[in-house]
């Protein structure tokens, strides 16, 4: 399975009225559980620049990068905080 990294542009998760720009990541979800399972549809909103890693071109950029991969666990976490906020009862 793949993650994506959006470079420029923006794209719309369907159905969740979340807007991504530049510099996000999506797919997070099925990329980091093996889920074979996507649980949305991201449509692009304008003409955009999506890179797509797989699990081995993720490895190297850890390896090679290693803010790369906290960059990542920040975002995930940042969505962890947001999507748990929301599920509580006001």
């Amino acid at each position: 399975d793949s993650l994506f990294f959006l470079e420029t542009g923006r794209v719309e998760i369907e159905g969740g009225g979340v807007e991504l720009t530049e510099g996000s990541i999506f797919g997070e979800m099925a990329f980091f559980t093996d889920s074979a399972t996507r649980t949305a549809t991201v449509r692009s909103l304008e003409t955009t620049i999506v890179y797509e890693l797989d699990k081995l071109r993720f490895m190297r950029l850890q390896f090679e990068a290693p803010s790369f991969g906290m960059a990542i666990m920040r975002t995930i976490t940042r969505r962890m905080q947001a999507n748990l906020a929301q599920a509580q009862p006001a």
